[in-house]
């Protein structure tokens, strides 16, 4: 851990000590230079294993804060504001009751899109284009799930595709999340 960056240190022994994690790795690079690379505990819930720096980890949902960082970008960028409806940017979405989800409720998991109305081929998810869209579009509003109307559920699947397909809308280039985050994040870096 380099000078100055102990804290993070701090935090993730922390974390060990109160049970949050039984094992964690965690390398930050700060301006092209490697300033914490830490690994411990352990590997197994048997607390015999130890976690190494090249422990396999599932990591899950980590594009999620991705995708909404670009769309937090583009509302900067005066793009869309997060209380626009969605159908202001996207008509098609308008369908199945969901004329009133705004863009704050698709970040905040609170769309009511939290599944969509049909089954999704997998070819048509590696596409992520237009018939996606018009999939998505065409989801009924699960009230249930609804921040508007109370409800909250973990958009495990829909989070993402949507905003992707916000994106693709309201960028002046109409590219993608994920073309989006590359050009404007990473390449940024």
């Amino acid at each position: 851990v380099a000078r100055g960056w102990e804290p993070v240190l701090n935090l993730a022994r922390e974390n060990f000590e109160r049970g949050y994690d039984i094992g964690t790795q965690l390398t930050v690079y700060h301006k092209g230079e490697v300033v914490v690379d830490i690994a411990t505990g352990y590997n197994d819930t048997s607390f015999t294993a130890p976690y190494e720096a090249d422990t396999l980890q599932i990591v899950m949902s980590v594009s999620k804060s991705l995708a909404s960082l670009a769309i937090v970008m583009l509302v900067d960028r005066g793009h869309l504001r997060f209380n626009d409806p969605v159908a202001k940017h996207w008509p098609e979405f308008a369908q199945g009751g969901k004329e009133r989800v705004t863009v704050s409720d698709v970040l905040s998991h609170g769309s009511g899109v939290h599944g969509v109305s049909e089954l999704i081929d997998y070819s048509i998810m590696m596409e992520n284009g237009q018939r996606l869209g018009d999939l998505l579009a065409a989801s009924e509003l699960d009230e249930r799930t609804w921040r508007q109307k109370g409800g909250q559920a973990y958009h495990a699947l829909t989070h993402g595709l949507l905003l992707d397909q916000i994106c693709r809308r309201v960028d002046p280039d109409r590219r993608s999340v994920a073309q989006f985050i590359e050009e404007e994040i990473v390449h940024a870096l």
